[in-house]
């Protein structure tokens, strides 16, 4: 966890890292009802920049009129006065496409050679569909990569 960040923000309790990016940091968190949500933190480096701020907000405001089942669901966001900017996401277990991708390759099923077709079908056109689906929406996703798919 970033030092300086609390283990509470507002009615979330933070269990642990989900994943880090350049711009923000995401959390599995459970609130006081005990459903499990994803929170999204930008990161405390840009809490001062006033464009980075700006910026994370818009992608908050975009995302929550998303509704798509490929998409993760964000329900709300705050700006909280000690912890910044964060958004309430929906928590879904099982890991993003880098990990699958990197689980594929050490247990040897893809390695050196080609995904099966089926195989590469199924994983990527739900990916393909919420991209379309966004893209309809007008809005574009700026930093596609496995990390958050």
């Amino acid at each position: 966890m970033e030092s300086g960040r609390l283990r509470q923000i507002g009615p979330y309790r933070l269990l642990r890292k989900l994943g880090q990016g350049g711009m923000s940091s995401v959390f599995l968190a459970v609130e006081e009802q005990g459903q499990q949500v994803a929170l999204k933190l930008l990161n405390l480096s840009l809490e001062t920049e006033p464009e980075f701020r700006k910026r994370f907000q818009r992608e908050a405001e975009l995302t929550q009129r998303l509704t798509h089942p490929n998409i993760v669901k964000t329900f709300n966001w705050k700006d909280d006065p000690d912890v910044g900017v964060y958004l309430v996401m929906e928590y879904v277990p099982g890991g993003n496409l880098r990990q699958r991708l990197d689980s594929s390759v050490e247990s040897g099923s893809a390695g050196s050679k080609p995904w099966p077709l089926e195989e590469a079908v199924k994983l990527f056109t739900p990916i393909a569909e919420a991209i379309d689906y966004a893209h309809r929406e007008g809005v574009v996703h700026r930093d596609l990569k496995p990390e958050n798919c």
